[in-house]
């Protein structure tokens, strides 16, 4: 994916396996969830018999969109790895009518978040570098971040 914002429309094409996430925060007024997760665009296989894979990782804000019903289910010793995440049961949004809502899924190796949200906006906040699992780390990536500005 070349593109530095992806939406619900993009869905399908987005592999949310190991993106780690390093925050979340609510904005009440505007229904909003926020996530802070390092997004991974792509895996590299590794060449001659290499046991690690290497990674072109960017920092991300991921943005739910007219959030309500949040349920989480996390057990953790400080880390939040995503495994999957599934949208699911489409339906006339609760209080925005002329929009389809979703139940949501955030499948984490370490529990799972759900909610109702009518979509989502991914933003790319830096190209992505190549790294390993290994080499991700609040420090090396900037701190903690919502910023929707890219």
């Amino acid at each position: 994916m070349n593109r530095r914002v992806l939406t619900i429309k993009d869905f399908e094409n987005i592999s949310w396996h190991d993106c780690k996430i390093f925050g979340f925060a609510f904005d009440e007024s505007k229904y909003k969830l926020y996530f802070d997760i390092d997004f991974i665009s792509e895996w590299i296989v590794p060449e001659n018999n290499k046991k690690r894979y290497k990674l072109k990782i960017a920092p991300a804000t991921l943005v739910f969109d007219n959030v309500w019903d949040i349920n989480f289910e996390i057990d953790t010793n400080l880390s939040l790895d995503i495994d999957n995440i599934i949208k699911e049961n489409p339906h006339a949004s609760k209080n925005k009518p002329k929009e389809v809502e979703y139940e949501w899924s955030i499948e984490l190796l370490q529990g799972e978040i759900t909610f109702k949200s009518i979509g989502f906006k991914l933003y790319l906040r830096d190209e992505p570098q190549i790294l390993s699992l290994k080499d991700r780390s609040l420090t090396k990536r900037g701190g903690i971040s919502f910023s929707t500005t890219i």
